[in-house]
């Protein structure tokens, strides 16, 4: 299956799931911040079940270089405060990278940290950034990091 048939069926398998998400996370910001001018768009959705305070999450990122990381993980919030809430999550993935960085072979791990504003309603506006490496599993591992702006939208 090429890439695109791959990514179309994720996203519409996605949508599918949209209509009993806890939550959907849209963002924007840098990939791969350390070189300029790469950007990125994620979309990803985080479900309602939990076990413990661990919520599944299943998502996406594509850049300006034809790159996509396809992923499925954990998540966990702490709220700091009324309206502050930081969240970590994990989640393993496939990466394919179009015309950027190699990042040792297809499957990499995805690390985030959050920070979230309550605007009302449950939605959220929050900030990440992100580290994507192959924990070593390939000879070579350099990694990236990402830096999103992101909101929230309840379901």
């Amino acid at each position: 299956m090429n890439l695109k048939k791959f990514l179309m069926t994720f996203l519409t398998l996605s949508y599918a799931n949209l209509a009993f998400a806890d939550e959907v996370i849209i963002g924007a910001g840098g990939f791969n911040v350390q070189r300029s001018g790469i950007l990125q768009g994620a979309i990803e959705y985080r479900g309602l079940e939990k076990l413990w305070r661990l919520k599944p999450l299943i998502g996406a990122i594509g850049n300006t270089k034809n790159g996509a990381f396809v992923y499925a993980g954990l998540n966990v919030d702490f709220p700091i405060t009324n309206n502050f809430i930081t969240s970590i999550n994990v989640a393993p993935g496939f990466y394919h990278k179009g015309r950027g960085k190699d990042l040792g072979g297809a499957f990499e791990i995805k690390s985030q940290l959050e920070l979230w504003y309550l605007l009302g309603n449950k939605y959220k506006i929050g900030a990440a950034i992100s580290h994507m490496s192959n924990a070593g599993i390939y000879k070579q591992n350099p990694g990236l990091d990402n830096v999103t702006l992101q909101l929230s939208v309840p379901f």
